[in-house]
């Protein structure tokens, strides 16, 4: 989906202007990837969709209307938009050119909105074919890259089962984040809504245990593992064998499932990636002080500098060397900095002896690493302890993986690689090989007029205060407020239709065509001049 017509890239005539040939050059329409798409690991048309509620007016569409279309063009590669609106570390964000002004396009908020928005006025999912395939295909692991696949593929016609060894669907999204973040009712109507076109789930089904993947081989055309990586990996350091030692994983669990945990006064979080973050955000709200000590931040910046604010002691780079016990329980944790390592050293760091602190702690939350189950597959990852796949989903024995197994990453990228496993699968039915497609260049700053575009400043909530809501509509939103912030967006690297171009041409050769057509270029009255590529706002405008 796009709001943008691409322009035919017209025949390069050298054109005598009639004081003297001044330039053989002529502008041309070339479209630019701008930087929030190419930012997003599954793909999502970030810009195509601020424009179309930017611009719904101009093209003659109620605000309503231009949401459900946007809605209907995150759904091409995300089902579940207000999921990632409230989970999704929104890379997009930290790509934007208008960091270069005074800040991103909040995209992560109106993707949230957009999510709710289509849950509210019971948008479905579509079907790309009305054909019906033969082949069917079984799908291990209802997490977000299973899922996703299941979608991709499910619509365009094949029959998918989803096999799940857990009680209920969503993996990471059900069993690691906290309802606080991510509302049970929204996690299950997003699913609900991707199940009724078709997809047949059988949960408490695990493979190796109820089904063999033999059988599976034996009983569908292909099988895509997106089993995740929801166990947790050892510290390796004395004393983690304790009560109140706990991976973070489980703890989140526990927490979902509203069992009552005995944290007391004092926590230690071990990781400062998103898993940590949601750890510490659920010992606060047990009424626990909590620290954070890790060898790196993976978590989004924003997200640390909230916890801080929050009050919670953030150590990093450190690490811990022990858990000092007492009676089989954690009383403290020793950790030691870290300081740079040599040149060639594994991993950049090494523990300074000088520098060792210890932390009290009443519990201890692991959050540093996970790892796949690989019960029933154990043939399969070539003893790695992962599921070895190439950029297509491709991976040993005929199978296709997607997801955690697959190496740890967030939402967005395990959706992402289902997505492609699926358009893989769908290739190799009709016979034939995946390819990666030619994106665009993609335009940065430099390459923009940034000083055309008016300052204007977010007025969405910030993304603490977002996560600190539990309603649909938190924070007095407004369709306005969305459609103000869509109106931020400066259409990196495509025609927006402000005229620039015609307002700075003196030899007439732009004619303006109807909304969404954009312009036309006379060439034979073209002289050359540049103005027209040297104005352009967004980069649109080559000359060749």
């Amino acid at each position: 989906m796009g709001l943008f017509k691409k322009v035919k890239k017209p025949v390069i005539r050298p054109v005598l202007a009639s004081a003297g040939e001044i330039s053989q050059l002529r502008p041309v329409f070339v479209a630019k990837s701008p930087p929030c798409a190419s930012g997003c690991p599954n793909g999502n048309q970030v810009r195509d969709l601020l424009v179309m509620i930017a611009q719904a007016e101009a093209y003659n569409l109620t605000f309503e209307q231009a949401f459900e279309r946007a809605w209907n063009g995150i759904v091409e590669r995300n089902p579940f938009p207000a999921i990632t609106g409230r989970v999704c570390p929104h890379p997009c964000e930290g790509a934007c050119n208008r960091n270069a002004k005074e800040g991103a396009v909040a995209f992560h908020t109106v993707e949230r909105m957009l999510g709710d928005f289509g849950l509210a006025r019971n948008l479905r999912l579509q079907r790309t074919t009305d054909e019906r395939r033969s082949e069917k295909v079984a799908v291990v692991g209802a997490g977000p890259a299973g899922l996703s696949c299941a979608y991709q593929l499910v619509r365009r016609g094949y029959p998918v089962t989803v096999f799940e060894g857990l009680p209920s669907p969503g993996g990471l999204l059900r069993y690691g984040i906290p309802g606080f973040r991510l509302p049970r009712e929204i996690l299950d109507a997003e699913i609900d809504r991707l199940l009724n076109l078709g997809i047949e789930l059988r949960c408490n089904c695990r493979v190796g245990k109820d089904i063999s993947l033999d059988q599976l081989r034996r009983e569908y055309q292909t099988v895509f593992v997106g089993t995740g990586a929801l166990q947790a990996a050892p510290l390796s350091v004395p004393g983690e064998n304790a009560r109140n030692v706990s991976g973070a994983i489980d703890f989140l669990r526990r927490w979902n499932d509203g069992e009552k945990i005995e944290i007391g006064e004092k926590a230690v979080v071990v990781g400062a990636g998103a898993t940590a973050i949601d750890a510490v955000q659920a010992s606060m709200r047990l009424g626990a002080r909590v620290t954070m000590v890790a060898a790196e931040f993976t978590a989004d910046g924003r997200e640390i500098d909230a916890i801080r604010e929050q009050g919670v002691r953030v150590e990093v780079p450190a690490t811990p060397v022990a858990i000092l016990t007492e009676d089989g329980y954690a009383k403290s944790v020793r950790c030691a900095h870290l300081i740079s390592a040599a040149a060639n050293s594994r991993n950049g760091w090494r523990r300074s002896s000088k520098a060792e602190f210890e932390l009290e702690a009443t519990f201890v939350i692991v959050a540093t690493n996970r790892r796949p189950d690989l019960r029933g597959f154990e043939n399969i990852t070539n003893g790695t302890g992962w599921f070895p796949a190439d950029e297509w989903g491709r991976a040993t024995m005929g199978l296709l993986a997607g997801g955690d197994n697959t190496g740890l990453g967030t939402v967005t990228q395990a959706m992402a690689q289902g997505r492609i496993a699926a358009e893989t699968i769908d290739r190799q039915f009709r016979g034939l090989e995946p390819e990666t497609p030619i994106e665009p260049p993609v335009v940065l700053p430099s390459r923009m007029r940034l000083d055309w575009y008016q300052s204007a400043p977010s007025q969405l909530p910030s993304e603490t205060q977002i996560q600190d809501s539990h309603d649909v509509q938190p924070m007095g939103w407004s369709e306005e407020a969305i459609v103000d912030e869509a109106k931020r967006c400066m259409s990196c690297g495509m025609c927006m239709d402000c005229e620039v171009c015609w307002m700075y041409c003196s030899n007439s050769c732009f004619v303006r065509l109807p909304k969404g057509e954009h312009s036309r270029v006379k060439l034979d009255l073209c002289n050359g001049c540049k103005k027209c590529a040297d104005a352009c706002p967004t980069g649109y405008i080559d000359l060749v």
